[in-house]
């Protein structure tokens, strides 16, 4: 891989956790005071699937309790499918 390319390897890197941080940010006071009901989860899932960045950047999430039994695509604006629950 050529100096530029790692160089631009590093930026998006860089770009994508901040991306990331910036969705965690934006759903925490969902989770304040250690709520992990319904409610919660669904003002999370309502938040990050209004949130994209760029063109066509947008955020997904996984249901990490399922993944390794029936993963389940829970916010993925791109795909609607009988498991999206947005």
């Amino acid at each position: 891989m050529s100096r530029e390319e790692q160089i631009l390897l590093k930026t998006k890197r860089a770009e994508l956790r901040h991306y990331v941080q910036l969705a965690l940010t934006s759903i925490d006071h969902a989770y304040a005071s250690g709520r992990n009901d319904a409610s919660a989860k669904a003002e999370a899932l309502r938040i990050l699937t209004e949130m994209n960045y760029g063109d066509d950047g947008y955020f997904f999430v996984y249901d990490l309790a399922r993944i390794f039994h029936t993963p389940q695509i829970i916010v993925d604006p791109s795909v609607k499918t009988e498991f999206s629950l947005v």
